[in-house]
């Protein structure tokens, strides 16, 4: 057997994946491993990891420490209690802030509170200032903006 290294670069972040391919493999670079599945839920457990090795991926590349992350929650007039709801909220806010300024990279994800289970966001973005975030935000209190920590890379925030 054959072993094969596949590196990844994502930002200052480099993932190496090893794996075995059969001995008469001819182009080793396109050469994929081989994953075995006992059972379905281990295929999606599978698949789901992948998605958030992804999504790892994609923040490292994207944010720096220059970045900001928000919390956002909703004040009692604007309190919604599904998630369908809350995306609207969300998409208009997007909008707004795509509007303010176009070149700007945001990923918001959407949560329940821990004690009070109530509807927030969490926002990473990239090219927005605080006073920007502060005046398109309309649906309540934002808890805090800060810029992302330099000392370590962000696996899937």
């Amino acid at each position: 057997m054959q072993k094969v290294k596949r590196r990844t670069f994502s930002g200052a972040v480099c993932e190496q994946e090893v794996f075995s391919v059969a001995d008469n493999r001819k182009d080793l670079k396109t050469a994929e491993p081989q994953e075995r599945f006992k059972t379905e839920e281990e295929r999606e457990r599978h698949k789901w990891l992948m998605s958030r090795r992804h999504h790892a991926r994609v923040v490292n590349a994207t944010y720096s420490p220059q970045s900001l992350y928000s919390t956002l929650t909703m004040d009692n007039e604007n309190e919604v209690h599904t998630f369908e709801e809350a995306r609207r909220i969300r998409d208009l806010f997007v909008r707004r802030l795509k509007r303010a300024a176009p070149d700007a990279q945001i990923n918001i994800y959407m949560g329940r509170g821990k004690s009070t289970h109530r509807i927030h966001f969490h926002m990473l973005s990239n090219g927005l200032d605080e006073k920007t975030i502060l005046e398109k935000w309309q649906a309540g209190n934002i808890v805090r903006i800060e810029n992302l920590r330099a000392h370590n890379y962000y696996n899937g925030v």
